[in-house]
Parts: structure tokens; C-alpha cells; sequence
């Protein structure tokens, strides 16, 4: 993203926001993926 940024690619406003997202997805998908496996043993 930083190289994107240098070379005017990517929008350097936004750049705060995509971090946090990131960041969030991940930390939703690592939730999503307990809480599936939380249900397979239990079933």
C-alpha cells in the first residue's frame, strides 16, 4: 500500500481507514472460523 501510495495509485486519504478494515476482516474471519469449529465438535 505504501508503494501504491509513492506512486499515486492508491488514494493516501482512505489509507487510515484500510488498515482498521483490514484488520477487522481478519479478525472476523479467525471468529467465524472457531465459532464453525465450536459447532462441528459439538455436534
Amino acid at each position: 500500500v505504501a508503494t501504491l501510495c509513492a506512486a499515486g495509485l492508491w488514494p493516501a486519504s482512505i489509507t487510515p481507514f484500510v488498515f482498521p478494515a483490514m484488520a477487522t476482516l481478519s479478525l472476523l474471519t479467525a471468529i467465524n472460523r472457531i465459532r464453525a469449529g465450536i459447532i462441528a465438535s459439538a455436534s
